[in-house]
C-alpha cells in the first residue's frame, strides 16, 4: 500500500508540472512514475515469487514484442489511410487493428498463456452459476 500511495503522489506532483506543457508532456510524466518506480516493483516480485529479475524480464519480452507489432501496425495504419477517414473512424479502425494485431502475436507466440487465461475465466463462469437456469425459468446464455 506505502507503494502505491507513493505513485499516486509522484504521479499527481509530475502531472501536475508537466500540465502547463500540453498533454503529451503529461503522457510523459504518466510514463515517468512507472519507470522511477518499477524498479521498487522488480525488487517485490522478486522477494515475493522467488524469480531472478532477469527471469522475470525474459517472461516480458514475448508480451513487448506484441506490444511492438502492434504499434507498427496500427501506426502504418494511419500512415496509409488517416488523411482518409474521420477521426473517429481511425479511432475505432486503429483500435481494431490493434486488438487483432496483439491477440493475433499472443495466439501463436505466447499461446499456452493464452490457453491458461482462457480456462481461467471459464473456471469463473463454472464459479458463477452462470450455466444454472435463471429465475423464472430461464436459461442463462
Amino acid at each position: 500500500y506505502k507503494l502505491s500511495g507513493a505513485e499516486a503522489v509522484l504521479g499527481i506532483v509530475l502531472m501536475v508540472c508537466a500540465a502547463p506543457y500540453g498533454l503529451i508532456a503529461v503522457g510523459i510524466a504518466f510514463v515517468g512514475r512507472y519507470l522511477i518506480l518499477w524498479p521498487i516493483r522488480f525488487v517485490i516480485v522478486k522477494r515475493i515469487s522467488g524469480t531472478s529479475i532477469v527471469g522475470f524480464l525474459k517472461s516480458l519480452m514475448a508480451p513487448l514484442f506484441a506490444s511492438l507489432a502492434m504499434a507498427i501496425c496500427v501506426l502504418l495504419w494511419k500512415f496509409l489511410v488517416g488523411d482518409y477517414l474521420a477521426d473517429p473512424v481511425l479511432l475505432i479502425s486503429s483500435a481494431g487493428i490493434g486488438a487483432f494485431t496483439f491477440s493475433g502475436f499472443a495466439w501463436f507466440v505466447m499461446r499456452a498463456h493464452v490457453l491458461r487465461l482462457l480456462s481461467f475465466f471459464k473456471s469463473m463462469d463454472d464459479k458463477t452459476g452462470l450455466d444454472e437456469t435463471l429465475p423464472g425459468g430461464a436459461s442463462a446464455p
